[in-house]
Formats: structure tokens, sequence, C-alpha cells
């Protein structure tokens, strides 16, 4: 009795997918329809109304001799590797400086015994 319910029940849900089939279809042609897309390709230049990527087009600065016309999104990628290039070159020399560090401790120490000795 409840295999046969269970049937009665699955041949129902078959029916019912079934007759929505076409309709599902039909939606899916729709929105797989290039004409509605909103996006056609990957954006090249960076809109007005991309408040963000504006700002940090303004805020991040060129690389040398690479002045760019036009705010493009490549070339804001380029000002962020730029960037990461600046920072890592000064964390070295950073770290260059600590490790010097002690022996002009004791050049200030000498220095000053020299002269208040």
């Amino acid at each position: 009795k409840d295999h046969q319910l269970t049937a009665e029940l699955l041949e129902e849900l078959q029916r019912m997918l079934h007759s929505h089939q076409g309709a599902l279809q039909d939606r899916l042609t729709t929105y797989g329809d290039p004409k509605l897309s909103s996006r056609q390709g990957p954006k090249v230049r960076i809109a007005t109304q991309d408040r963000t990527s504006v700002k940090l087009w303004e805020m991040l600065d060129d690389p040398p001799a690479q002045k760019q016309l036009f705010q493009k999104y490549d070339s804001l990628c380029l000002r962020g590797w730029w960037l990461i290039k600046e920072v890592k070159s000064l964390q070295g020399k950073l770290r260059e400086g600590v490790l010097q560090l002690p022996a002009l401790e004791s050049d200030f120490e000498a220095f000053y015994s020299l002269m208040y000795g």
C-alpha cells in the first residue's frame, strides 16, 4: 500500500515536471540570449560611476615612464603591482637598516663619550 502511494506521488510529480518543462526551456532560452546580457565582454575603461576604482586610480601613482591617458582597469592593476614592488623594496631597505642599528648605536656611544667624556 505504501509503495503504491509513493508510486502515485512520483507519477504526479513526473507529470507536473513535464508540464513545466516547456516554460522552463523558454526561460533558459531567453536568459541565454546574448542581446539581453548586461555584460558583453570584459570592461576596459573605468566608468565614472565606479567611484571605488576612480578613487583608487587617483590615489595610486603611475609607474615611472608609464603615464596613462585613460583610466583603465589593466593600468590600475599595473599601478597596484608597481606599488607592491615598491613596498617590498622599501621593506628590504628597512631590514638592512635594522641590521646596521647596533653598529650605529655603538658609534653614537663612542662619539658621545668623546664629546662629553
